[in-house]
């Protein structure tokens, strides 16, 4: 399968594993994720990879042992899981995950969470890696020539964000190095992001928004002055108090802290799961809060729109870059 391919393909740059010839590599999964994991075996052995994979079970194996394979046998652990999608949704996590939250936080730094993918595995890793990091490359190289970005969508959105050209730092997320090994995304933070955004789309934090209200489907409208949220409204009652909290909770929730466009055209929809792989969904996402202590990070990520850099479109549904 090609997106099995594609993921053993971004693996080999996992900064916990870039350059290690043999690499330990641990697959912890639940029980709907066992046909996947045996899916990526038969394709490492196909490929004869240097990869050294240990499958465990997460429902089945002992914490202990877990906690100690993750600690003192791996250079890398992938753990496959539902968390928010899951019949009944705890605060802690699922019970298998809970038992080894605590080794997991201390080894972060080796770790990839392929959480709530449900059956998205194949549009998340379903894209050729060379049209991600092409892609990737020509916006950036757009985006540093020029002087401002410009969102548009149908229901009446019209904001600018001015950027600082050679000047703007962008953040590449092609899958060739990022920690979570998903690709398709561009980010960079921008002071002055100006204009109304009437969002539709869904959320993704570390607050279950995406679960609770699903994809926003009448605009969520946002009225931002230099990348501050001013004033806000919904015809969703329930949703407009929710966000009037998160608001609240935190001065830096009420700032844009990043400013990404998703990249990955292999995933097509939104499904609200509040994974990590809807972020890489092609458009405009606005990362809010996460700035100061406290504050959670939330990305909205938009069904659809316009971009342009200076006046030039380079995303209306698909993307129109030359040379890739």
């Amino acid at each position: 399968m090609k997106s099995i391919e594609h993921f053993l393909y971004f693996l080999q740059f996992h900064p916990a594993i870039a350059g290690l010839k043999a690499p330990r590599i641990i697959l912890g999964f639940d029980t709907p994720y066992g046909q996947r994991v045996d899916q990526i075996l038969d394709e490492n052995a196909r490929q004869s990879s240097s990869y050294r994979f240990q499958c465990y079970r997460l429902t089945t194996k002992n914490a202990n042992a877990m906690n100690e394979a993750i600690a003192h046998d791996s250079d890398l652990f992938i753990l496959f899981y539902d968390a928010f999608t899951r019949e009944t949704v705890s605060p802690e996590g699922p019970e298998c995950i809970h038992r080894i939250r605590n080794t997991i936080r201390k080894h972060w730094q080796k770790s990839v969470l392929i959480k709530d993918y449900g059956g998205h595995f194949d549009e998340a890793f379903g894209t050729d890696p060379q049209r991600i990091i092409g892609l990737n490359k020509a916006l950036i190289d757009i985006a540093t020539q020029s002087k401002t970005l410009r969102y548009t969508n149908d229901w009446g959105s019209d904001a600018t964000a001015r950027l600082r050209g050679t000047d703007q730092s962008w953040t590449n997320v092609d899958g060739c190095g990022n920690p979570d090994i998903v690709p398709g995304e561009i980010a960079t933070h921008s002071e002055t992001i100006d204009g109304l955004f009437y969002f539709t789309g869904v959320f993704l934090s570390t607050i279950p928004f995406a679960i609770k209200h699903g994809e926003v489907r009448k605009p969520l409208i946002l009225h931002i002055e230099n990348s501050r949220i001013l004033d806000f409204h919904t015809h969703d009652s329930e949703l407009q108090a929710d966000f009037a909290k998160y608001l609240a909770k935190n001065d830096s929730n009420q700032v844009v802290e990043e400013l990404g466009i998703g990249t990955n055209e292999g995933i097509k929809n939104l499904y609200s799961t509040n994974a990590g792989f809807e972020e890489r969904h092609c458009g405009l996402h606005l990362g809010l809060g996460g700035g100061k202590p406290g504050s959670h990070h939330m990305d909205l990520i938009f069904t659809s729109g316009q971009l342009y850099f200076d006046d030039q479109c380079v995303f209306d549904g698909q993307y129109h870059v030359g040379g890739v």
